[in-house]
C-alpha cells in the first residue's frame, strides 16, 4: 500500500509527503491510520490488495508483525539509519 501512497503522492505533486520505510509500522499497527489510508488510496490498489487489507490484515494478531516490526524498530533508534531511510525525499547520490 505504501507504494500505492507514494503513487498517489506523485500524481499529486506531493513529492514531500513520500511514504518511508518507518511508515510500515503505523501501517500495520494503527487500525485508524490504515482506514484513512484505504480511504485515500483505495480506489487506487488493485481489488486483490485493496481485499487484503480490508479483511486479512485487520484479522491478524498484533504479535503477527513482530517478525517485521522488531528489525523497523532496530533500524529507527539509529539516528544516522533513521535520517538515511526515513526522508521523504532523497538528495543522496551515488555517484
Amino acid at each position: 500500500m505504501l507504494t500505492t501512497i507514494n503513487a498517489v503522492g506523485c500524481r499529486e505533486q506531493r513529492f514531500d509527503d513520500q511514504a518511508t520505510l518507518f511508515h510500515i509500522r503505523p501501517l500495520l499497527t494503527d487500525d485508524a491510520l490504515r482506514a484513512e489510508l484505504l480511504a485515500a488510496v483505495g480506489e487506487d490498489l488493485d481489488s486483490e490488495s485493496r481485499a487484503w487489507w480490508h479483511t486479512v490484515a485487520p484479522a491478524l494478531p498484533p504479535d503477527a508483525f513482530a517478525v517485521i516490526l522488531n528489525p523497523l524498530g532496530r533500524l529507527a533508534a539509529n539516528p544516522i539509519t533513521r535520517a538515511f531511510l526515513g526522508q521523504g525525499r532523497g538528495v543522496y547520490d551515488i555517484r
